[in-house]
């Protein structure tokens, strides 16, 4: 008797012992079941979703209001003209696309270039033989290497110093267009202006060490009409005394204003 229920004991502990494992792995895959089952409940919805608007587009185009399954040349003939209708739409975007492309370049070109072309019949001749002294005096410094005072060595100059009194009236040296203004504490008011092309070149000057002018930026003045007044130099030249610095410049290129200007 006691060995029987020794024999039952064991079984009875080892089916507990099955049911507590099977009971563990249930628990365990709970989790597992019901995010697979949430997912699948997603899935679904989204199928479901993408098949109502697919038949929506199907009922807005006219698919299901009346046309047979069978009208296949119809939709054959439908679906070539919106293909061809598209490709109509498509090469005139394209050519309206190219066409301000090219548009926009050319403008950006003519932004950059500053309107070559327009620029050349902008600016007016003129004829650097007429070109007169903007005052009369002794050349003090010439253009190149020469000896500065203020600064008591020798440094590259460019342009040349005319010395005059103070009050001694600047005239333009050719006609033309003022075309920047500025006033520094190295070089007083110094004017430069734009007169124009010669044989496709393009002339401009710089009056420096100005002090009153009556001129603005963007005014038209003629050979020998006055533009402003000397003044003390600015601190560059301020040993130098009161004097006229003129530079001469061809295509951007300073050249000697004392090859050009007439004998005095």
């Amino acid at each position: 008797m006691v060995q029987d229920k020794k024999a039952r004991y064991k079984e009875a502990k080892k089916m507990w012992a099955y049911l507590g494992v099977v009971l563990l792995v249930f628990v365990l895959c709970i989790p597992v079941l019901s995010r697979e089952i949430k997912e699948r409940k997603g899935t679904d919805t989204v199928i479901s979703t993408e098949t109502g608007a697919e038949l929506s587009g199907a009922e807005l185009s006219g698919t299901g209001s009346g046309i047979e399954p069978d009208t296949e040349v119809g939709t054959e003939s439908h679906a070539e003209s919106d293909v061809e209708s598209s490709m109509g739409a498509g090469n005139a975007s394209g050519a309206e696309t190219e066409a301000t492309a090219g548009a926009r370049t050319e403008a950006e070109v003519d932004s950059i270039t500053g309107g070559a072309a327009q620029a050349e019949s902008v600016l007016e001749n003129v004829w650097i033989e007429e070109i007169i002294w903007p005052l009369r005096g002794e050349v003090i410094r010439e253009t190149g290497l020469s000896y500065a005072k203020t600064f008591s060595d020798y440094r590259y100059h460019n342009g040349i110093d005319i010395k005059a009194e103070r009050g001694a009236e600047v005239v333009m040296t050719l006609p033309g267009r003022v075309i920047k203004k500025e006033t520094t504490k190295d070089e007083g008011t110094v004017l430069t202006v734009e007169h124009g092309q010669e044989n496709g070149q393009v002339w401009c000057s710089v009056y420096a060490h100005l002090g009153e002018t009556s001129v603005k930026e963007g005014d038209y003045c003629n050979a020998g009409e006055i533009i402003g007044a000397i003044n003390q130099p600015g601190y560059n030249e301020i040993m130098e005394g009161p004097h006229l610095h003129y530079s001469l410049f061809k295509d951007d290129q300073m050249v000697n204003p004392l090859d050009y200007l007439p004998a005095q």
